[in-house]
């Protein structure tokens, strides 16, 4: 089995999905938003220091 690791990309996809759960309160989506993003940028970073 290959084990594949997220893609800032991807992160930002989840990010945008994470607007819309309609069983979050939009609090609880805009802190899953962030998160998402932050992972996404961290991905990033350490991508632009390898």
């Amino acid at each position: 089995m290959i084990a594949l690791k997220p893609t800032p990309s991807d992160f930002r996809q989840a990010a945008l999905r994470a607007l819309e759960n309609p069983w979050e309160t939009p609090d609880a989506c805009q802190r899953r938003h962030d998160h998402y993003m932050a992972e996404a940028e961290r991905l990033e970073r350490e991508r632009g220091h390898a």
